[in-house]
């Protein structure tokens, strides 16, 4: 993950649709205010540029909706990975 820093790490699919429950691992909550872009590390492979559609905070956790995940089997997937952003985006 050199050149990334990890902003989150995906706990479990939160709701229906698709949307995950997120350990905040940034001093700045607020940073996902907004955040469209981001990356998920892909072990053994170049972290994976996603699509944030929606994010929201909830009982000190972060729930984010990637475009392209629509269901709790595909947000399954994504336990334990890491939400990057390039180390030049830092807080």
């Amino acid at each position: 993950m050199q050149g990334f820093i990890a902003i989150a790490q995906v706990v479990r699919p939160q709701g229906r649709k698709g949307e995950v429950l997120a350990e905040i691992l940034t001093d700045f909550p607020s940073r996902f205010e907004g955040l469209q872009r981001a990356f998920l590390d892909d072990p053994g492979n170049a972290p994976r540029d996603v699509t944030i559609e929606n994010t929201w905070l909830h009982k000190g956790r972060v729930v984010l909706q990637f475009a392209g995940i629509g269901s709790i089997d595909e947000a399954e997937t994504l336990r334990g990975r890491y939400v990057l952003v390039p180390e030049e985006e830092k807080v």
